[in-house]
Parts: structure tokens; sequence; C-alpha cells
């Protein structure tokens, strides 16, 4: 949406609310969200570090281990991107591993780990070449084709944007354009991050980097590019211009450069350097200034150049990036001439230890005075001021570390007495740790009110986090106290110990007889020494808070496996093991009560002697011998007392250590839904094959037996609200049809809603429907019948005494057979019209033939205007037909049909075999048997067409001849129907795919029965409803915005998605 301040402020108070709610299950997700998504959008990026560790610390806390990993890795990724020391991002991304690494987070170590072979690489720490992610902690080539295998968008961006920036830095600029690329193709898997405007800034200056060099046309397309990646890094620049102002600028003036604007470049290039070096961002510093002396290298200015590009060797030197330093010196030798000499004569050790840390040291301290270089080389040898920096940056034990903290510290400062304050996790300050020459004591007690320190001293510090020093306590500070006054050391010292700008600690050190004892060079390796401390005491901390809960989460552990064995055993679903032999080896007892068996009567037995079928266990125990998972496996079982229970089985094997243990079989009674679907197979079968009154009889006999309904109605709209019963069937018997004033009654809901259920109480819901009470139902459920206009015809009722078993299921199958009931309805009185006209025609012919001449023509205009087709035959063939005739059989005048015999219109054989020749015989001697013969029989029109008709057959003796009268509806409309309808019923419910009938709104109508058996609970209406309760979250994206558009547009679409089962585990 593009709303950064809405966004920020939104963030903001995320993090307000945590607290406010002690939401503690958010903590570690909205800190980490906040870090990486969201604070650097209006805020320097070094701000957010402390989020990104907070999101780590509280997601150890809650066992929130994703976000913790991720607060791990991407605090290590942001530290190098603000410009953190080489050296420090290198130690904390190696902690951090080693934490994800035990946390067991594979994705996040991939995503970490490259991470940390580019800073290697930077340092010079690499294998084969600095571009190439090849080293002690990652290697590209084992991970990068899995990557891209397996289209892995986060894990992709890394590894190509962390090449492009090395092979920026390092000068393949046709590489770092490649690799930029692909990464930005990959930006959704680091949507709203910090990475993608850096990105786009690298890339921006690797197309630059080249423009030059290509053809006309190829550079007016990169310069738009350029320009593009302008726009997104000047709106970057607005809202948060100390983390883009340089970056923009940077770009710009390497653009300004490209097309010849020199003035412009110049003070582009000077304006990205301030930008850099204010807002510390030192690698960008070192690279405005690199680009700006190959600017002046390029337009002659040597002389200029150096000053740049010696600027620019010192920013990289102090960032740590060995191998980019290197470089410089191998392609601009003459330019670093000056600098390189001076690099062979002399390495000033204090110097190297100040671009590391520079301590902070308070006007009211004494006078301080710096050793000499040889004193130096005496007291503070490098290799041992770098031996103790490792073994502090080593230690992640917090005991151990505070004990080789304050060893080291009295060894390197030249004190008799060291304390280290630290805040405990409330944030009171404790004294940790206090040490001598003699002991060193742990002690962890309050600070406040201690007796033995310098409080006032200690509080200065704590408040302004500047080095104070005090010789022969003369100072113009109020912080004498009475322990100083007793005292009376020489020499004191109370440093701060601060991490990312945080004061995490605070160190006092003194000299009870010599003053001066703290010098500015011991000062400078004091510094240095508690600047790696604070980070190590952050590790450990860490490490200790991840210690204490894995052991929290171990006794956790334990009780959940105690309560899993407790619940396994009292399970309300039956379970057994076998071995490899298919005997019994353990039951809970649910499986013994549901079989009726004891303990002893079961264990140790051969499942196959429970069993019904023994080809269905020879099937089952085959199976799992082949390592192969079972579900929803059909089978039946015998109890005890010899019953049959028809269950599903779902079961696979536990191996250890490539060994067969025991099986785990899960059992689940389907007893009642196997009877259920037989029933209702037993109501389409009872059905299928019947109209008129039996089908209707038939109808709500079985539909009560398929619905467990005590009462199940048809009716029939007459007469505006009144209704008559087609037929009733009650607690076993037919009821007389009779008819009934709907108004007031449950019938009406539904004639006017087309579908009402009432879930109970309906007798109190419809007070002035007396025949509900008489009846004593609880519950009711209703469909209207409908014509193919939409227009009501009836409605087809369920009644029960208690609530309706799964009402959603049993108002599918209403739907379904009140369309098929409507649709007999509509035969009927089709049929019963015909019958009236019939009755007519016969009437006519027997009337004499002055009766006949009279009405002749009301005769004709009724055979001419009916619906159906009639035809009248003799003995010579066809006598006349009417319009409707003409128009059945596709002939456009009566001679084209009477030059063809009757026979000429049927094909050569009907559907069951016969000859249409000899059947037709048969069937007029049924005719003039019966007076009146109507049957079903296939037609062909005038084009070949064949088509079901329903044929009333009449045959009428009319001066001695005898006449049929004949009456022809086309029916396919209705066969098809029927056919389609128990041919997709049957199919639909065999079938093993899962199918779903759903409305354009997602509302799920229907599923079959593999649909049901995989999601029991389907059919409970307080549960899934919809498609979207039924997928994954990325699913119904795509059901939604690809799969429906494309649906409507093209009238089907197919492809492979995935399900939720019941526990809400993604099925492919």
């Amino acid at each position: 949406m593009g709303d950064i301040d809405s966004g920020y402020q939104f963030g903001k108070l995320a993090l307000q609310l945590l607290d406010e709610f002690d939401a503690k299950e958010l903590y570690a997700s909205v800190n980490v969200l906040f870090a990486t998504h969201i604070g650097y959008w209006k805020d320097h990026t070094c701000t957010t570090l402390p989020f990104h560790l907070e999101g780590l610390r509280k997601g150890l806390e809650t066992g929130n281990l994703e976000y913790a990993g991720y607060g791990a890795a991407e605090y290590c990724q942001y530290l190098f991107l603000v410009g953190e020391s080489l050296d420090i991002v290198e130690k904390q991304c190696c902690q951090y591993l080693l934490l994800i690494q035990k946390l067991k987070l594979k994705f996040h170590l991939l995503y970490l780990a490259p991470w940390q072979q580019a800073v290697l690489n930077l340092q010079g720490n690499f294998k084969l070449s600095p571009t190439l992610l090849v080293g002690e902690c990652y290697d590209e080539r084992e991970h990068i084709p899995q990557i891209l295998d397996d289209n892995q968008l986060t894990l992709g961006f890394v590894n190509f944007f962390v090449k492009g920036l090395l092979c920026f830095l390092l000068g393949e600029y046709q590489e770092a354009i490649k690799y930029t690329d692909i990464a930005l193709k990959n930006r959704a898997g680091v949507f709203g991050t910090y990475f993608i405007p850096t990105t786009v800034f690298y890339s921006s200056l690797s197309l630059l980097a080249i423009c030059c060099n290509v053809e006309e046309l190829r550079q007016k397309q990169k310069l738009q590019e350029i320009l593009k990646n302008l726009s997104i890094l000047e709106k970057c620049a607005t809202n948060a211009p100390m983390n883009y102002i340089h970056k923009y600028a940077l770009v710009k003036a390497e653009y300004s450069r490209v097309l010849g604007q020199k003035l412009e470049a110049i003070e582009l290039y000077d304006k990205s350097i301030v930008g850099a070096k204010e807002n510390k961002y030192i690698q960008e510093q070192a690279l405005a200034n690199e680009l700006a002396a190959k600017f002046y290298l390029g337009w002659g200015k040597e002389k200029v150049a150096a000053g740049y590009m010696q600027e620019a060797y010192y920013c990289y030197s102090h960032w740590g990036a060995k191998a980019k330093v290197a470089d410089l010196e191998t392609r601009y030798p003459e330019l670093l001439h000056p600098i390189l000499q001076t690099s062979v004569t002399s390495v000033d050790i204090l110097e190297t230890l100040t671009t590391i840390a520079t301590p902070t040291v308070s006007v009211y301290s004494s006078t301080l005075h710096s050793s000499s270089s040889s004193s130096l080389n005496q007291a503070f040898d490098f290799a041992s001021i770098l031996k103790a920096s490792q073994a502090i940056s080593g230690t992640i034990q917090l005991d151990e570390l505070l004990r080789q903290l304050t060893q080291i510290i009295l060894q390197n400062s030249g004190g008799d007495r060291c304390v280290l304050i630290l805040p405990n996790s409330t944030g009171e300050w404790q004294v940790e740790a206090i040490a001598t020459a003699e002991s060193i004591n742990l002690c962890g007690i309050p600070l406040e009110n201690h007796a033995n320190l310098p409080l006032n001293l200690i509080q200065y510090v704590k408040n302004t986090q500047e080095v104070l020093v005090i010789d022969n306590l003369h100072t113009d500070l109020p912080i004498i106290d009475p322990y100083l006054d007793q005292q009376q050391p020489q020499s004191l010292l109370c440093l701060p110990l601060l991490h990312q700008g945080q004061l995490v600690g605070i160190l006092y050190v003194s000299n009870q007889s010599t003053q001066g004892v703290f010098t500015r060079d011991r000062i400078l390796i004091l510094n240095f020494l508690c600047t790696q401390a604070a980070i190590s005491l952050e590790n450990a901390r860490l490490y200790q808070n991840l210690e204490q809960r894995v052991e929290e989460r171990t006794q956790a552990l334990r009780k959940s496996q105690q309560e899993l064995s407790d619940y396994v055993e009292n399970a309300a679903t039956p379970l057994h093991w076998l071995d490899a032999n298919g005997i019994i080896v353990w039951a809970n007892q649910t499986e013994l009560d549901f079989l009726g068996y004891s303990r002893e009567e079961f264990i140790g037995q051969p499942i196959a002697k429970f069993h019904v079928d023994e080809d269905v266990i020879e099937d089952i125990l085959a199976r799992l011998l082949n390592n192969e998972t079972l579900c929803n496996y059909e089978a039946r079982l015998r109890c005890k007392d010899g019953s049959i229970r028809y269950v599903q089985i779902n079961s696979n094997v536990f191996y250890q250590d490539g060994e067969f243990i025991h099986t785990r079989c899960f059992t689940t009674d389907i007893t009642e839904r196997q009877r259920a679907e037989m029933t209702l197979q037993n109501l389409f079968a009872g059905t299928a094959a019947l109209t008129g009154p039996d089908f209707f009889s038939a109808l709500v006999r079985h539909i009560a037996e398929a619905l467990q309904a005590s009462h199940s109605f048809i009716t029939e709209v007459v007469d505006g609200d009144r209704l008559h019963f087609l037929a009733a069937w009650a607690d076993g018997e037919y009821l007389p049809n009779d008819t009934i004033d709907a108004r007031g009654t449950t019938c009406a809901v539904v004639l006017k809603e087309g579908a009402y259920h009432c879930e109970q109480d309906v007798v109190a819901s419809f007070p002035h429907n007396p025949r509900l009470a008489v009846m004593g139902v609880e519950s009711y459920q209703g469909i209207a019948l409908q014509d193919r206009q939409g227009q009501v015809l009836g409605t087809l009722c369920i009644l029960a005494r208690q609530p309706i078993v799964d009402p959603e299921r049993s108002e599918q199958i209403l739907r379904v057979f009140a369309a098929r009931a409507a649709a007999e309805l509509e035969r009927q009185r089709a049929e019963h019209a015909m019958e009236q006209l019939n009755r007519e025609l016969e009437k006519r012919v027997r009337e004499r033939t002055a009766q006949l001449a009279a009405s002749e023509e009301r005769l004709k205009t009724l055979f001419n205007q009916a619906a159906d087709a009639i035809f009248l035959l003799g003995e010579q063939g066809f006598i006349d037909c009417n319009r409707a005739a003409l128009h059945l059989l596709r002939f456009s005048n009566k001679k084209e049909l009477f030059a063809l015999e009757p026979n000429q219109i049927s094909p050569e054989r009907q559907p069951d075999g016969q000859l249409s020749a000899v059947k037709a015989q048969s069937m007029i001697q049924e005719a003039l048997q019966r007076s009146s013969f109507r049957f079903e029989w296939v037609h062909q029109r005038s084009d070949g067409e064949q088509f079901w008709a329903e044929i009333t057959l009449t045959p009428i003796k009319y001066q001695e001849e005898i006449i049929f009268h004949c009456i022809a509806r086309d029916i396919s409309d209705r066969k098809q129907l029927e056919q389609e309808q128990a041919r997709l019923i049957g199919v639909l419910e065999a079938t093993p795919d899962f199918i779903g009938i759903a409305t354009a709104k997602g509302e799920i109508l229907w599923h079959n029965k593999r649909l049901r058996e995989f999601r029991s609970d389907l059919g409970n209406p307080d549960n899934h409803q919809l498609i979207s309760d039924c997928h994954p979250d990325w699913v119904n994206q795509i059901i939604v915005n690809e799969a429906l558009p494309s649906a409507i547009q093209h009238g089907s679409r197919s492809g492979e998605l995935a399900l939720l089962d019941e526990k809400g585990h993604e099925i492919p």
C-alpha cells in the first residue's frame, strides 16, 4: 500500500500492546517482524538490532524457536549491513550459528551461513575465490542447486545477494549484475526487508559501472532502469534519510558521471561520503570514496583521486575487509603508495584498538598519560591482548566468563581489585564478581546500599556512560563517599561496558598504593577487552537462558511422555500394536472394550483371529511389512459376542535403527455409518425404477429409514395455501393422504424460503400446528419441490423425535430427491392432461357423424394445438398428425412424413436389443388387450437423431376399422436426468477421489463418501462449512485469485493443490 507512516505507527503500537496485554506468545514474532520489516523505514537500521535480540530471547523463553532463529540470523545480517566491524560480525555469526545448530533449525542455518562465509571471504579467509561462497562454514556448490530446485525464494535471495555484493566490491561487475538480478527475482522471499533497497543500491551501481562500455541502445535501457531505481531510493531517503540519503546520492553521482555532468557528480560524491560517515555506514563511506577516486582518475586528476582512494583504503581497513584492501593495493598501487610505505614500517597497535572501540573519557577524569612505545611493547604485548580477547570471546558459560574476565582485567589494568557489576533479567543491578590477586568471588548480590563499593562514582558512570579515572581522590565531582574516605585508593577507574550503544555492565578497578596506574593506553586496552566482554556476556546470558529452557523443556517432555502414555492407554480410539508376525503385543482398554475381550484373551493372539475376512488381514499385514502406511482401510472385525463391526484402520510400522519394533494401528468404528450408507443405497435402489403413486410411497418410506426419521411426507400445492399429501409415512406405516391448510405450519416456511430446518423444540416454534404435538416430534427439515421454471409445486420433509442426525447431509439427500419428485409430479400432471385430452378425443370419434361434423373445427384446433405429438395410424400407415408431431420428428410437412412407413421413424433396434418392428407388434397387442397402453420407446428424427419418447397407444374402432391414436412425448431430458443422476451418484460415491459440490461463495453443498471418510468433521455444522476451511491459506489464495476466475472464464480448471486433514496437516 505504500503507507509507511501508518505502517510504522502500527508497528510501534504492536510493541506497546505486547506489554499492555502481556502477550508472551507473541513477543518473539512481533519484535522480530518489527526489527526486520518495519523499524528501518523510519529509524536508523542499527536501532532495530535490540529488537532482533529481544525476539531471540523471547523466542527461547516461550518456545517459539522459529522466530528465535529468525531473530538470531537477521540480527547478524543487519549487523553486517549497518557497517559493524567485520571481526565483530564474524564472531556474532559464529556464536549464533552454534545456537541455531543446537536448536536444530536447518532452514535458519542455511539462512545465515552464506552471510558468515561472505564475511570470511571479505576478511580474506576463503578457499577458491573471494566471490565464491566456498569455505569453512558454507559451500554454495552443495546448497545452491538444491535451493533452485526447491524454488526456495528466501534462501535463493540470500545466496545471490551476498554473491552480487562480493562481486561488485571486487570489481566483477557483469557477475554482480547477474546475481543481483536473480536476487531481485527472489525478493518475494524477503518482502519488506532492508535487504531489498540495499540490493537495488548495489544493482544500480553495478549497472552504472559498465554503462559506458555498452552500445547506445543497451545504455539507454540501463539508464531507464537506473532512473526507476533512483525513484525507489529517493522515496526511501525521504522516509529514512539516515539509512538512504548517502545511497541515493552515490547512485545519482554515478548516474551524473555516465552522463558527463561532472559538477553534479562532484557535489553528489561528497554528499554521499558525508552522509555515510555521519550515519556510521563505514563500508559505504569507503565505497563512496573509492568511486569518487575512480571518477577523478578517469578525469585525469590523479592527486585528487589519490586522496579519495587513500580514504577508501582506511575505511575498508577499519571495516576489516582485508580482501578488498588487497584488491585496492593490486589495482591502485600508485594512488596508495604513500600509505603503503608507512604501513610497512610501523604498526600502531593503539590506533588499531581505537578503530575497534574508542572509549569516551569523562572531562572530570584526572590527567591521563600515555605509555611510551617501548613500555607498551613490554607491558601490553599485542599478541597477549588478542589472546585475552579470544579467551573472553570463546567462553560461553557465564560463571567461567566472569572468572576469566576479572582475572584478565587485573592482569592488564595495573589494578589490585576489580569489581564487575551487571543488570539481572529484571533490570536490577548486581555485583556479580569481586576479584583480587588472591581470589575471585562470584557473589550476585544487589548493588544498592553495598558497603564496600563507591556507589556515587558507579552511579555517575552508569548515568553518563563515560570512563572516569581519578588519582589520589582528586576530583571536582561530588562522588567521594564514606567508602572512598575510608579506603583512600591511589588510583581508581570506572568504565561502562557498552554493546551496540546500550549499557550492559560497569567495571570498577582500583589500586590501593599507586597513583597514575590507569594510563590512556591501559584504558584503550581495557575498553577493547570490555567491548569483547560485552558481547560475550550477552551470549553467555543467552546460553544460560537456553540451558535453563532446555532443562525446563526436558522436564516438560518427560511429563508430556507420561501424559501421552496415559492418554494412549485411556484414549477414546481403539489402538493396538502387532509384531512382525501379526501377533498382538499390546492393546489399550478402549480396544478391549470395543471387541468385548479381556486383556488375557486378546494379547498374544494372532490378529487374523479377529478379522472376518482372511484376505483383508493378509493384505494389511503384507502392506505393513512392506513399510506402507494404511489410511482409512476398511475391514470387518468379529466381537466376542459374535457381532460384526465395520471399521476403518489407520496403521504404520514403528522402526528403530532399521528394526521392525511394532505396528501402530488405530481402529475407527464405522458400523453405524456403513449401515446408513447401505440404507441410502437402498433409498436410491428402492425409488429408481418407480413412477407415479408407487414412487411417492416408496420415497417417503425409504427416506425416513435412510435419515433415521420417524415421519416423512411429500405434498403437492393445491388451491393456493393448501397442501395435498401425495404420500405420508409415520412410525413404520403409511398414513391416509388428506389435504391441510399450510398456513402456520412448518411447510409454509418451506414454501416461502425454499428450505427450512428446525433443530429442536419444533412444537413450541409452531404452536398453531397441533399435528406436531400429536406426532411427538422434536425436529423438522424440509425442501421445496420446484419445477423447471422455479415454481413451487410442493414439499418433501422429515420429522424426528430427536435432533436430526447430520442435518447438512440430510439436506443434500432431500434436495436430490426433491428434484426427482418434482420431475415426477410434473410428469403426472402432464400425463393427467394427456389423459383428459385422450378421453375427449375418444368421445368425439364415437359420436355420430353429424356431431363429429359440428365439432370438427373444435377438435382440429385441439388436435393441432396440443403440446404433445399426436399421430393417427391405420393399417396402411399414417392417417394424420398434428404440428407438434412434425416438430418432434423434424419434418417440414406431413407429405414428407406420410411417405414413410411408421417403422421408419424408429431405429432398427431398441435399447434392449429387440428389433423395433418386432417389438412394435407386441406393443400394439398390449394396446389392443388393455384398450390403452403407455410405454417408453426410442424414435428417430428425420435427421437420424434418436430420442426417448413416452408413447400412449389407444386403439379406436371406427367404421369397422381399427385406428390407433398415438400420443408421443419427448422424455429424453428426463431419461438423461435419471440415468445421469444414478450414474453420477454411483460414480461420485465409489470414486477414490475427493469430490465436493459448493456454491460460488464457497459454501459446501455435498461431498462424496471418500471425502466424508477423510474429513468426518465436515458433517458438523459448527466446523468446516466452507471450501477455505478444507485447504491451506496458499491454496485458498490460488482458488480465489486464479482457479475460480479461470473456471468461470473457460468452464473448468484443473491443477494440483492440497487439502487439510482433520488435524490441520497439509495433504498434497
